[in-house]
């Protein structure tokens, strides 16, 4: 395992190439376009039709009712919706779900013990956890850098086995980030406080140089 001092200026390097990160939570960050490194995060979805949903529709109604717990901050409800879904839950609700819950803890204003007692100790959310570490190869590579760093930055779990799984799954992917996503994925695990194996530190180092300067999204405002 590489030190932690590597990876920090890893860490260092990816934010000069990057924009600001989107706020979790905000402006459906999870299903934006990409950013100007050319990355993809996961196919738009049309809106539920009104009325009862038919079975199609219904991965895209459970997204739309996270979303709506989310802003009202309802924290209970997000998880009530996760064990009601099950194992029917795809990719993009795990990821949507994570995101809600960063997001409700941020504005119940969540740290320390009751961080861990509200959101880490809570066996739906370790459900979440294990939902994405053991199906990390289904996710895209933007998708497992915005759930690295929804772990290891907003939700402050320092799960090793799961962010190793993460990063390991990583590797073949790492040339599909842009910018935002790898500054995502290093910052993640920074803050986790995770040594990632050197093989990954150094396909970051790379794909880093590739972008160089002339990749910096243009800021704004």
């Amino acid at each position: 395992m590489m030190a932690m001092t590597a990876w920090n200026r890893c860490a260092a390097a990816s934010a000069a190439c990057a924009a600001p990160a989107p706020a979790f939570g905000a402006a459906r960050w999870w299903s934006s376009a990409g950013d100007a490194g050319g990355e993809g995060s996961g196919q738009r979805r049309g809106k539920c039709a009104e009325g009862r949903a038919s079975p199609d529709d219904e991965p895209q109604l459970f997204i739309r009712q996270l979303q709506e717990a989310g802003e009202q901050g309802d924290l209970a409800r997000v998880f009530d919706l996760v064990e009601g879904r099950g194992e029917d839950i795809d990719e993009e609700g795990v990821e949507v779900a994570l995101a809600q819950v960063a997001h409700c803890s941020q504005l119940m204003k969540l740290v320390g013990d009751q961080l861990e007692s509200e959101v880490h100790h809570k066996q739906t959310f370790q459900t979440l956890v294990d939902m994405a570490a053991h199906g990390a190869k289904r996710f895209s590579a933007p998708a497992k850098a915005r759930i690295v760093s929804l772990l290891g930055g907003q939700l402050k779990w320092r799960d090793e086995v799961a962010l190793d799984e993460l990063g390991r799954s990583l590797m073949a992917g790492v040339q599909d980030l842009g910018p935002t996503h790898l500054s995502l994925l290093v910052g993640g695990l920074a803050a986790a406080g995770h040594s990632p194996g050197v093989l990954l530190l150094d396909a970051v180092r790379d794909r880093i140089r590739e972008l160089g300067p002339s990749e910096v999204p243009a800021q704004q405002g």
